[in-house]
C-alpha cells in the first residue's frame, strides 16, 4: 500500500519514502493496514556464496493465485 504527493515536501512524516519521479513522491503505507516485518533475503549458492545477478520474485497469495508484489536484482557480489 502506498500514498502519493505531488511535491516534494515531506513535512513532519515519518512514512518512509519509496521513490520519486519528478514532483510525484510515493510513501509506504503498508503498516497502516497491516502487521508488517522485516525480512533478509539472501540468493546464496550450494556453498553458501552469494549468487550474482540473481533475480528474486516475491510474492503473496491472493484470491488463490500467487501475485508478484516486488522483483529484485542482485547486480554485484558483496564481501
Amino acid at each position: 500500500m502506498h500514498t502519493r504527493t505531488f511535491s516534494d515536501y515531506s513535512g513532519d512524516t515519518v512514512r518512509a519514502c519509496l521513490g520519486q519521479e519528478d514532483l510525484l513522491v510515493y510513501y509506504n503505507e503498508t503498516a497502516t493496514y497491516a502487521r508488517t516485518r522485516f525480512y533478509e533475503i539472501q540468493a546464496l549458492d550450494e556453498e553458501s556464496n552469494p549468487v550474482e545477478n540473481a533475480l528474486v520474485s516475491i510474492e503473496v497469495l491472493n484470491m488463490a493465485e500467487y501475485c508478484s508484489v516486488a522483483s529484485l536484482e542482485r547486480t554485484s557480489r558483496v564481501r
